[in-house]
């Protein structure tokens, strides 16, 4: 199974995520693709990870690069605001 984990920071415009793996990564298998509030890991075109955003973020302006066992995410933020967490609280039932 692919895992990933995540480490997250900010700045006033931008928010940076690393994901990391336990599995090797290269760019011929795996994109990533930001809409205004959610990000999605693709592998061979199936979804293997996603993160539903806190806020939205302008998704034409979003760039990653895959590393060996990371991929690295710079994601625009929409409104320039500190974000308090970077994923949507999950409401329990």
């Amino acid at each position: 199974d692919i895992k990933f984990s995540y480490n997250w920071y900010q700045n006033d415009e931008n928010v940076y995520v690393t994901l990391d793996c336990n599995k090797h990564l290269n760019d011929t298998n795996y994109k990533v693709i930001v809409d205004k509030r959610n990000l999605y890991v693709m592998f061979d075109n199936v979804l293997v990870y996603t993160i539903e955003m806190s806020n939205n973020c302008d998704e034409n302006a979003t760039k990653y690069k895959i590393f060996s066992q990371k991929i690295e995410i710079t994601i625009k933020k929409e409104t320039k605001f500190n974000w308090i967490v970077l994923e949507k609280a999950k409401i329990s039932e």
